[in-house]
């Protein structure tokens, strides 16, 4: 067991991590009526050092804990579910730096120096790429566990943390999420695209323009974007949502209207249940077209005009414009990298 403060113990140089980092995992799965002991003992660990805020271990321990806590959970989107719950303010203290987090991307910044500070295993970076900024981890090192339930737990919090500090100006759509594994987190993540990584790390984009917007420490806390069983009924409609409409994914007249009717609801109500959710119709057609232009793209060898034509465009000089919108990238260039 290695313990000690982080300048002691040089984490530059060692693939650490801070062990209390799975506390709340653990705490999750002991909620569902699930004892965590079997799972303790079997990595080899003890409550006491799980507790102890100057516990370090190796990162793979760490995330072998994490895959386990999954497992017993029976959960492939635990460490997802527990992250969007995850209180900020015990990595930082809004009242100590509130007079520093003018902006959004003061706060992200912020985000980004503590998680470091809790593991040298993943280098957490905030970067500025044109009109669009990364947010995201890099590990430093191979690992022969797999980072499923680690990259997912990262990736839930940061996008959970951005969508509270933007509030009604959150655009799902124009955010996009690489991960080990995309099946970690639920399949209709707040309305974002899931890409799968190379198993390095975690990366969140999203329009640089974001970190320009201010940041309300009162207003962020006050946010109850935690609330579990809301959360839960949202996904659970937004599903609905985008099942039923899929089918018809190739009309050309597939507009709001359409897809209200479709849903068997008025115009108004979808509106107003797709806003508690942070998403308008367009913008979940945006989402749906999106996605199933990223899939053909990668997983076929349709032409762009063929693809434009499955998703009801007339034109694919408008469907061009519309991917590009939606991805910061041609379909040329997406399907290219």
């Amino acid at each position: 067991m290695t313990q000690g403060s982080i300048k002691e113990l040089n984490l530059e140089e060692l693939p650490l991590v801070r062990l209390r980092l799975v506390v709340p995992l653990l705490e999750a799965l002991e909620s569902c009526g699930i004892s965590g002991h079997e799972v303790i003992e079997r990595v080899g660990l003890t409550r006491d050092a799980i507790y102890d805020p100057e516990t370090f271990l190796h990162a793979s321990i760490v995330y072998q804990f994490m895959e386990e806590v999954a497992a017993e959970a029976d959960d492939i989107q635990f460490a997802a579910k527990v992250a969007e719950g995850i209180d900020v303010t015990r990595w930082i203290s809004l009242e100590d730096v509130g007079g520093r987090l003018a902006t959004v991307g003061n706060l992200l910044t912020a985000i980004a120096v503590a998680a470091t500070e809790h593991s040298s295993s993943t280098q957490h970076s905030l970067e500025i790429n044109g009109r669009n900024a990364l947010l995201g981890g890099r590990r430093s090192f191979d690992t022969v566990f797999t980072s499923a339930q680690i990259d997912a737990f990262f990736a839930a919090l940061m996008v959970s943390l951005i969508r509270r500090a933007m509030g009604s100006l959150w655009e799902p759509q124009k955010v996009r999420v690489t991960v080990s594994e995309p099946k970690a987190l639920p399949p209709i993540f707040y309305g974002v695209a899931l890409n799968k990584g190379k198993g390095q790390g975690y990366r969140l984009r999203f329009p640089s323009i974001w970190l320009n917007e201010p940041f309300v420490p009162a207003e962020f806390q006050q946010q109850d974007y935690s609330d579990r069983q809301k959360h839960v009924v949202g996904q659970a409609m937004l599903a609905a949502f985008f099942q039923t409409l899929e089918p018809h994914i190739g009309e050309p007249a597939l507009d709001n209207k359409r897809a209200a009717e479709l849903c068997g609801m008025s115009h108004r109500s979808l509106s107003r249940k797709l806003a508690s959710e942070g998403m308008s119709i367009g913008s979940a057609l945006d989402t749906l077209k999106c996605d199933a232009a990223r899939s053909m793209l990668l997983n076929t060898e349709l032409k762009i005009a063929e693809i434009a034509t499955s998703l009801g465009y007339t034109d694919p000089t408008s469907f061009t414009r519309s991917f590009k919108r939606w991805t910061g990238m041609s379909p040329f260039e997406y399907r290219r990298s």
